[in-house]
């Protein structure tokens, strides 16, 4: 936090799924690498490893979980030692739609994926885990994969670029699933389009390629 750039590399890195070159010669690079955050893989920028990305997710949710008290009771999420996925993704949209649906939109745009990290986190905390992967793609997908007791989940985290890229979309979490061996999933669509007044906090049920999806739109 003392660098404003390094902090911003890691950032676009491992929450917005940017790619940079790795370049040694640039300042921000250099030093992200001299400190050990960052390593060269097949060219590109990259965290040097897992527990380092996992580390940094935990303490930039940690700065904004007291906007979520009040909402992520983990009681409430819990049957049976399986979580209710849909109601806690449910329960993320009302979230956003009473306490984020008035506030500055670079605001929503930059912390979006994040506060939905930081509202899993409580629920989870002691008993599962959640491994993040950033998918290179137009939507900048994120995919989380938590684990709870014997359970496992894939969440995906992305923003909205049109209907033509939504079913692209959907395909490719589809193939996720395939690949966890999962028949359902789950996905939070961050939808910053001035139009989407005219069809606000959505959620859909659709059969993908033989796999449930679960859809919420904030």
């Amino acid at each position: 936090e003392n660098n404003l750039e390094l902090a911003k590399y890691v950032r676009d890195l491992i929450i917005e799924g940017y790619t940079y070159t790795y370049n040694i010669d640039n300042p921000v690079i250099y030093l992200g690498t001299l400190y050990g955050i960052f390593k060269k893989q097949h060219n590109q920028l990259a965290i040097h490893n897992n527990i380092y990305a996992q580390r940094i997710y935990n303490y930039l949710s940690s700065k904004i979980e007291g906007e979520i008290v009040g909402y992520s009771f983990r009681d409430n999420f819990i049957t049976n030692q399986e979580l209710q996925m849909e109601k806690i993704i449910q329960k993320f949209q009302q979230f956003m739609r009473e306490q984020y649906s008035q506030k500055d939109q670079k605001f929503i745009e930059r912390e979006g994926r994040l506060l939905m990290l930081a509202f899993l986190k409580p629920i989870i905390n002691g008993i599962g885990f959640d491994f993040k992967e950033v998918q290179i793609s137009e939507e900048k997908r994120l995919d989380v994969v938590l684990t709870f007791y014997n359970h496992k989940y894939v969440l995906e985290l992305k923003r909205w670029y049109g209907e033509q890229a939504h079913q692209e979309g959907l395909k490719q979490l589809a193939d996720y699933l395939e690949r966890q061996n999962l028949e359902r999933g789950y996905l939070v669509v961050f939808d910053f389009n001035k139009q989407k007044e005219k069809a606000p906090w959505q959620e859909d049920r659709q059969k993908v390629k033989g796999k449930e999806i679960y859809m919420v739109r904030v």
